[in-house]
């Protein structure tokens, strides 16, 4: 939706369950997740709750200026939390994924984890060996890379 000043990063409306996101000139609005058996279809009244819910923090926006409305199975590791960080045995390989609505902050850790700077307690929070350890799910390395 257009809004006049759209945020300048991204803010999290805790109460109203709602992720605003500043896309140019414009506001990314986004709502919680939905568990449900049909994960694409569209749902207009979901839309309109996810609006609704955002305009009292938005007071010079146009909810009724709205583009690209869409719906998608977002990928979540069973406990819910991301997955960041060295693939066990494979330092190299370094996935970021699982993250919802929080890619900024992902990649902020990502970077840190990059450049050595990175927070041990946020890093080991999101660590991939704890879903290997857990799950047991098996990682292959592609050969030559």
């Amino acid at each position: 939706m257009a809004a006049v000043p759209p945020p300048s990063r991204l803010v999290h409306l805790g109460a109203a369950k709602v992720v605003l996101a500043p896309m140019g000139k414009r506001v990314r609005a986004a709502g919680t997740m939905g568990f449900e058996r049909d994960a694409v279809r569209f749902r207009q009244r979901r839309v309109e709750v996810i609006v609704a819910a955002a305009r009292p923090y938005l007071r010079h926006a146009d909810g009724d200026d709205r583009q690209e409305e869409w719906v998608g199975p977002r990928p979540m590791p069973p406990d819910g939390l991301p997955l960041i960080g060295p693939v066990p045995g494979h330092p190299r390989v370094l996935p970021a994924t699982g993250h919802h609505m929080l890619a900024p902050a992902t990649g902020r850790l990502v970077a840190g984890q990059l450049t050595g700077t990175a927070d041990f307690s946020l890093s080991s929070a999101f660590a991939p060996v704890r879903s290997v350890r857990r799950y047991s799910w098996r990682v292959r390395a592609i050969h030559g890379q």
